[in-house]
């Protein structure tokens, strides 16, 4: 039987299943839906990423003005 999924015969020929079982078509519905939501997750990650970069970015520009702040208050 295990031959038969792999596709492969004791004689290295390709043996081909024509049975069209539901089952395979729900183990084909099972794996889109893993991957759609593998794909959701990680593009919600990224979108968590990129507002983190973006909230960082104004963190360094906030810094950036104080800086120079106190760099004009130490030159006075």
């Amino acid at each position: 039987m295990d031959e038969q999924r792999s596709g492969l015969g004791r004689s290295g020929s390709v043996a081909i299943s024509m049975d069209g079982g539901a089952s395979g078509d729900q183990t084909t519905m099972q794996l889109v839906e893993q991957q759609d939501a593998y794909i959701s997750e990680r593009a919600n990650t990224m979108e968590t990423i990129e507002s983190t970069i973006v909230e960082l970015g104004s963190i360094f520009q906030q810094l950036a003005t104080m800086v120079k702040e106190q760099e004009e208050q130490v030159l006075r």
